[in-house]
């Protein structure tokens, strides 16, 4: 059989006095190989990695935390250590390392994979971000200080540099760190891609009911729908992609007070580190502005909530690790042992 190829099958039975069966046939479609990290990740068949179907258009990792620390290290083996010479120092059991992430996901036709930081990024002393400094003003993803900050806009000097194009790494240094393609070394910039980010508002459907409170594949069906685009590197995670997190299943809805996605590996709780157990910015404005303005937040309970702009939330940095930019030559996805993104 040749991957990627579509097949006929005809199955009957014949038993032994002679008889045969009706021919019962259909059509199945070899899987393509993966390419690239995606490829060697999904060759390892990590606990959590969920090969069978594409969640809006990713093979995921899913998977439920009930660890009482929070480390939840044991659910999902989707560790990697990004953006470091010294894995071993840096990241390999350490959960609270800036230099860790998750997979949210792989795409199976580029074998790029989708991180997620495990942490959230400091500024100073500080672990929260507002999406705008006034609550009146109803601002897009773009223009929000979310993706100003992680994408390195108009910076000015409040990290000692002032250019436009730099990709946020870790908070060793100048209160919040960033790595630019033109001074020191690019390689890891270079690794992340330019990702055309689709964004748009989650507010109400047509009979009134909160858009959210929908299942995993309605609310993809939603943010696919929208037709802004803005290209960064970096972004945030989807709230499909922590409707899927939790159970994988399209059926997953984590709007209601009662929903179990609080447990999901993807929830902040579950990185590790207590100081984080706060609410943190998905990539959807509410855009219903009427005097208080709103974006949608995934609060310290697990669910959905509309979160005024000016309020302080974490964010996590979310981007697309190129498949052939980058390279992983070792680890199994644990915590004790990341995989480990290396020069290609």
């Amino acid at each position: 059989l040749q991957p990627g190829q579509t097949y006929t099958i005809e199955a009957y039975v014949y038993d032994l006095s002679g008889r045969t069966s009706s021919v019962v046939s259909g059509n199945y479609e070899t899987k393509k190989p993966i390419p690239g990290i995606g490829g060697y990740v999904f060759s390892k068949n990590p606990k959590g990695l969920d090969t069978n179907k594409q969640l809006g258009g990713l093979y995921r990792f899913a998977g439920a935390c009930d660890a009482a620390n929070g480390e939840c290290t044991g659910t999902v083996d989707n560790f990697v250590c990004f953006g470091t010479d010294n894995p071993s120092s840096d990241c390999a059991g350490n959960v609270e390392s800036e230099y860790m992430y998750r997979i949210i996901g792989i795409v199976p036709s580029t074998g790029d994979l989708k991180l997620i930081m495990n942490t959230t990024i400091r500024e100073g002393n500080s672990r929260s971000f507002a999406w705008h400094s006034s609550s009146t003003d109803d601002m897009s993803w773009p223009d929000s200080k979310p993706f100003n900050r992680l994408n390195g806009k108009n910076l000015g000097n409040s990290t000692g540099w002032n250019g436009t194009s730099n990709l946020f790494i870790d908070s060793t240094t100048s209160n919040a760190t960033y790595i630019k393609s033109t001074v020191n070394n690019d390689t890891w910039y270079n690794m992340i891609k330019d990702t055309n980010w689709l964004y748009g508002d989650i507010g109400r459907d047509s009979s009134g009911k909160y858009e959210p409170n929908k299942t995993a594949d309605e609310v993809f069906d939603i943010e696919n729908r929208w037709s802004s685009t803005v290209t960064a590197k970096i972004g945030l995670m989807y709230i499909h992609d922590y409707y899927y997190s939790y159970t994988g299943e399209g059926s997953t809805n984590c709007y209601s007070s009662s929903a179990g996605c609080v447990n999901s590996w993807l929830h902040i709780s579950k990185n590790g580190k207590s100081s984080d157990y706060q609410s943190e910015w998905t990539m959807s404005r509410f855009g219903q502005c009427s005097g208080n303005c709103f974006a949608w937040s995934i609060n310290s309970r697990g669910t959905m909530t509309q979160s005024s702009v000016g309020t302080y939330e974490g964010m996590r940095p979310v981007f697309y690790l190129k498949s052939d930019g980058a390279k992983i030559s070792s680890g199994e996805g644990t915590v004790d042992s990341p995989f480990v993104v290396g020069k290609a």
